[in-house]
């Protein structure tokens, strides 16, 4: 098969949909079908991380301001010259709608959406959508979660069909990583105990909750540290919020780091007390890298974290959070206990090449 995935941000942004683009297209690749991406082009633009040598990707002019604009003519004069058996969106307002509206005027474009944010949260984003009819024009439409399908549904008006995203768990291997260093460098000592939170710093993200519980998790005496991974708006408010509970001296803002796998080796357990998102990819990092997850009782959490796979906790109890983590911090067999079984999960649930199975299945049925 043919398969072009347009993905306006690659070069931009180190988000999750960027990720797992490239992984999904890799894993696509390495099935032995024929892939490329459009993508904006951008000065000192690079990918989050590397694609397979088979993937061919494609770049937008840049155009500064008018990159949009110039990403409509560009997409459907590829999509007319190269015919694919599936293409592949994430949005519909940066050129695709009417991208797609124009190539379709020459030949017949099977597209395919797949689907990574609530409607909740950015309503806009799926309004974009009916732009040109391309709502009627979908041939599937693949949200990344269970919490995602009610609303989608109800939106397009049709069923979807639930494909998760993947992780590269030979990528993400606790056995291939070393923390040693980085402790080192972070003043922490090799038998402290570890929360880590790898998350934009958006005050969705929930942080704030982790950094509120602190002060009752340090009375116990473990002498804790939370590491916090990641960059954003609301940074400066946390920080203020660590030093005025006292616990700035535990709580270290590391920002954005292209190698993350040492911080996860470092972690004892891995902290997302979050909402509106929809399958993060932290979360299947955290499975493949065996690690123990705590997450809030807020959706997407109660529809894809199982029962022994993860702890969910009300995120806004201080009381709970601590009483949750106290046996995972003191007991390092059962963290080893817990990690060998998230693994696992990892492994046979979410590999790259079972996901991408299970897409090549859908392009392959046109359906």
């Amino acid at each position: 098969m043919r398969i072009c995935f347009i993905s306006p941000y690659l070069l931009r942004f180190p988000r999750g949909i960027e990720r797992c683009n490239i992984d999904l297209a890799n894993a696509m690749a390495r099935l032995g079908e024929s892939v490329s991406i459009l993508t904006w082009n951008e000065p000192g633009g690079k990918l989050i991380s590397p694609l397979d040598p088979e993937v061919r990707l494609y770049k937008v002019p840049y155009v500064r301001y008018l990159q949009e604009k110039w990403a409509i003519p560009f997409y459907a004069a590829h999509l007319i010259a190269h015919r694919y058996d599936a293409v592949v969106i994430f949005f519909a307002g940066h050129g695709e709608a009417e991208g797609l509206w124009l190539a379709r005027k020459f030949r017949s474009v099977p597209i395919y959406v797949i689907l990574g944010y609530p409607y909740e949260l950015v309503p806009r984003r799926y309004e974009e959508f009916r732009r040109f009819g391309l709502d009627r024009a979908l041939i599937s439409i693949l949200p990344v979660s269970p919490a995602l399908k009610p609303k989608i549904e109800e939106f397009f008006g049709r069923e979807a069909l639930v494909i998760p995203n993947g992780v590269d768990t030979t990528l993400f291997d606790p056995t291939k990583a070393d923390d040693s260093s980085l402790r080192k460098h972070l003043g922490i000592g090799p038998e402290d105990p570890v929360l880590l939170t790898v998350a934009a710093l958006e005050e969705r993200k929930g942080v704030q909750h982790m950094i509120a519980a602190l002060p009752t998790l340090l009375e116990s005496g473990l002498p804790v540290h939370y590491v916090v991974l990641g960059d954003g708006p609301y940074r400066p408010e946390l920080e203020a919020l660590a030093a005025r509970l006292g616990v700035s001296g535990s709580v270290r803002f590391v920002g954005i780091q292209s190698d993350v796998q040492p911080y996860y080796k470092m972690a004892s357990v891995s902290v997302l007390l979050s909402y509106g998102d929809a399958f993060p990819a932290v979360l299947l990092e955290t499975w493949a890298m065996g690690v123990p997850l705590m997450v809030s009782r807020r959706d997407p959490y109660p529809s894809i974290v199982p029962e022994g796979i993860g702890y969910m906790v009300d995120e806004t109890d201080s009381g709970a959070v601590k009483e949750t983590l106290i046996p995972l911090l003191v007991s390092r067999e059962l963290r080893q206990r817990i990690g060998q079984r998230v693994r696992r999960h990892a492994e046979e649930t979410y590999s790259w090449p079972t996901v991408a199975s299970r897409y090549r299945e859908v392009f392959a049925s046109g359906s």
